[in-house]
C-alpha cells in the first residue's frame, strides 16, 4: 500500500483535463520545530563618575553589540536587548533596574528586555567641604554647637548641612545627627545626648548597646545642581567636644575591660545603663542610686526606733 502512494504522490493524475499534484505520504511530513530560547545577556556597567568636578558629559555610554542597545538621555542610561537575547525575569541586573519595555518611566511588562541605571548612579561628586569654624557655646543655658560651613560651589540654598557625632566606623556607629533633616551652612545646632561610660567608651542615651571608643565630628552638605547632578560635599575632625559647654566637665571613672569597646556589644540595655555616667547636660544617674540608698537607710533607722519605744512602753 506505501509503495502505491509513493507511486502515485510521484506521477500526476488527469481527471477530466484538470492536472493535481498527489499530495506526499504523512511519513514524509517533518514536525514543526520550536522556537530556540533566547540566549541569557548581561548590560555592560560603565561605572560610577565620583571626581567632585564631574559632569553628564562624561558618561560614557557602552558601545551596542549585537545583543544589546543602548541609549543615555541625559537622565537614563537604558539598555535592551535585540531579538533572540533577554536580561532574564530577574528583577535586577548588577547595578542595572529592570524596567518595562515600553518607556522605563511608565507603566508596562517586565519582560526581561530593558533595564536602565538613573543619573545618580553614574555620576555622584565627592568633593571636600571646608569648615571655616565650630565651637560648643552656651545661650541662655542651652548648650550649642556654634558652626560655620563655607558655601559649597554651585550651591543655590543654605539648608543643605548635616552634623554629626560618629565613631571609627562612620556611617554605622553614629551617636548623634539631625535624623536626616537639612540645617543652614551656619548657625546654632542642638547639642548631642551622649552619654561616658564607666569603661571609658561612649554611647548615645538612646542606643547604649553602641559604645565608641573615641567621637569624632562629621560635616556634610549635598544639592540638586541645574544639571540635575546632586554632589556630595564632606569632612569631619577628630576628637569631637561632648562635654556639655553650659556645665563642668566629667568626670570618666576607671576604665572596665569589655569584649568589644569599639562596636555594638552584646550588653542589655538595662546593664549598660547600670554601668553608665551621664554627662552634664542630662544630669546624674549616680545621684538618683546614691539617693535612694540614703532613702531606704534612713526609714530602716526610723522603724527600728519607733520598736524599741513600743518595747519600752509594755
Amino acid at each position: 500500500m506505501h509503495k502505491i502512494l509513493a507511486s502515485v504522490a510521484t506521477t500526476a493524475l488527469a481527471l477530466g483535463g484538470l492536472t493535481v499534484a498527489a499530495m506526499p505520504a504523512a511519513a514524509d511530513v517533518a514536525p514543526p520545530s520550536s522556537p530556540a530560547a533566547p540566549e541569557l545577556v548581561v548590560p555592560a556597567d560603565p561605572g560610577q563618575i565620583t571626581d567632585c568636578d564631574a559632569t553628564i558629559e562624561d558618561v560614557v555610554v557602552p558601545e551596542d553589540t549585537e545583543a544589546i542597545d543602548y541609549t543615555f538621555d541625559g537622565r537614563y542610561l537604558v539598555a535592551r536587548t535585540m531579538p533572540g537575547y533577554t536580561f532574564g525575569s530577574g528583577g535586577s541586573f548588577g547595578r542595572y533596574r529592570h524596567t518595562p519595555d515600553e518607556d522605563p518611566r511608565q507603566g508596562g511588562f517586565l519582560t526581561g528586555h530593558t533595564a536602565e541605571l538613573g543619573i545618580e548612579q553614574l555620576v555622584a561628586p565627592r568633593c571636600g567641604l571646608t569648615v571655616l569654624s565650630y565651637e560648643p557655646v552656651c545661650v541662655d543655658g542651652t548648650p550649642h554647637l556654634k558652626y560655620e560651613i563655607a558655601r559649597p560651589e554651585g550651591a543655590t540654598r543654605d539648608d543643605i548641612a548635616l552634623i554629626s557625632w560618629e565613631g571609627d566606623r562612620a556611617g554605622w556607629e553614629v551617636l548623634a545627627s539631625g535624623s536626616g533633616h537639612d540645617y543652614p551652612l551656619s548657625g546654632l545646632y542642638h547639642w548631642p545626648d551622649i552619654v561616658v561610660n564607666a569603661d571609658g567608651t561612649y554611647s548615645s542615651r538612646d542606643n547604649p548597646q553602641v559604645r565608641v571608643a573615641d567621637v569624632d565630628l562629621h560635616f556634610s552638605a549635598g544639592y540638586l545642581g541645574a544639571d540635575g547632578i546632586r554632589r556630595y560635599y564632606a569632612t569631619f575632625f577628630e576628637d569631637a567636644p561632648i562635654t556639655n559647654p553650659c556645665g563642668t566637665d566629667a568626670t570618666v571613672p576607671a576604665a572596665t575591660p569589655v569584649a568589644n569597646p569599639v562596636s555594638s556589644t552584646s550588653q542589655s540595655p538595662s546593664a549598660a545603663a547600670d554601668s553608665t555616667e551621664v554627662l552634664p547636660e542630662t544630669g546624674a544617674t549616680v545621684g538618683t542610686a546614691v539617693g535612694a540608698t540614703a532613702l531606704l537607710l534612713a526609714l530602716g533607722t526610723g522603724l527600728l526606733w519607733y520598736r524599741r519605744r513600743l518595747v519600752a512602753r509594755d
